[in-house]
């Protein structure tokens, strides 16, 4: 089953390859595929990167931020584990792929244990508010289904002495057979919030499920200052429960118009009642109107976010441009396809109401 808003693959997409995919995939890690080094060359807290403040910033280009659609950044409590789900151009497959930092040294990215299948997508990986269990979403097929992809569900692995186990389905009541579950995003406490998506009326909304046991409750569809139209995807929730963000298409105040998908916040009270859609500003939404992943640091000091913002190049200049040149502006970051971006996170307080 596909989404509406397109993110991710067909299956005709999941089973092309191309000298052009190739190539480029071949230039963007060169430097990972000449070496043959565990490390990579950056050191420090977040791989290297030097924070930013008010003006969002392209995270970790070259690591994180490549040719690829890069999306859907997620880490550990420390901080020292991150991963992100990367799409092969031309909608080629999707696979979640992580790094470690080891004291002050990052190890290059790789796809993490349980995924880089072609056959199936492996999607919006999510790691819980402890550390010890990566939620996903993905169609895989169950256990005994043969080995065609299936119906998107939500997955998780548990961490073990030797790295993350193999993926369970949780099933019912989180799973359904005639309806998708994307973008599992998790509390302190256990909860998981996920995107559903309806097939009879195409649509999707954010349902929230409590621990309850040894598993959870039966969703709940969030009220409408979470769901305030017909499409909304891929929600962060803070682990303590005091606000979600959730991308939104369907209002008539985002920037690229009320078709566009826009980054929106609604605060939730300790009565369990929300505020909002709060528009969350044209530093993190642009007229692209391709905003679908958001993410805040365990520590909540920066807010990651997907949007592709390509460069626009000046080519007025009397310099001609050698084939090198055009290689490095085609197969970098910033060329089209989303990557992940980042940005204080002291103005989500701000939008509070007061």
């Amino acid at each position: 089953m596909n989404r509406t808003d397109g993110t991710l693959p067909a299956s005709s997409g999941r089973q092309m390859a191309s000298f052009v995919i190739g190539f480029a995939l071949i230039a963007a890690v060169s430097a990972c595929s000449g070496d043959a080094a565990r490390y990579l060359d950056v050191r420090g807290p977040l791989l290297g990167q030097e924070p930013p403040g008010d003006e969002p910033a392209l995270f970790a280009p070259g690591i994180v931020s490549t040719l690829c659609t890069d999306r859907d950044l997620t880490m550990t409590p420390d901080c020292s584990e991150i991963a992100w789900a990367v799409t092969l151009p031309s909608r080629g497959g999707t696979f979640i792929v992580h790094t470690f930092r080891v004291g002050d040294r990052w190890t290059r990215p790789e796809t993490v244990s349980f995924s880089g299948d072609p056959r199936y997508t492996d999607a919006e990986p999510h790691l819980a508010p402890d550390g010890m269990t990566l939620w996903f979403a993905s169609d895989r097929p169950l256990p005994g289904a043969g080995e065609e992809p299936g119906d998107y569900n939500l997955w998780y692995a548990e961490r073990t002495e030797s790295g993350w186990g193999q993926p369970v389905n949780p099933g019912a009541p989180l799973n359904t057979a005639e309806e998708g579950e994307f973008y599992p995003t998790l509390t302190t406490d256990g909860t998981v919030y996920f995107t559903r998506s309806t097939m009879a009326i195409p649509a999707n909304h954010i349902y929230r499920a409590r621990r309850l046991g040894d598993g959870w409750a039966e969703p709940e569809l969030l009220p409408p200052e979470v769901n305030p139209g017909q499409a909304q995807y891929n929600a962060f929730v803070a682990p303590d429960e005091s606000y979600i963000i959730v991308p939104t298409a369907t209002l008539p105040d985002a920037v690229g118009g009320a078709g566009a998908t826009d980054y929106y916040i609604s605060f939730r009270s300790a009565q369990d009642e929300w505020t909002g859609p709060i528009h969350m500003g044209e530093a993190v939404n642009t007229a692209d109107g391709r905003e679908w992943a958001p993410y805040v640091s365990p520590d909540g000091q920066y807010f990651f976010f997907m949007t592709p913002r390509p460069t626009i190049f000046d080519t007025s200049g009397d310099e001609s441009l050698t084939y090198r040149d055009l290689l490095t502006r085609a197969l970098g970051p910033r060329s089209g396809d989303a990557d992940v971006w980042w940005v204080s996170a002291a103005f989500i307080e701000t939008l509070r109401p007061r």
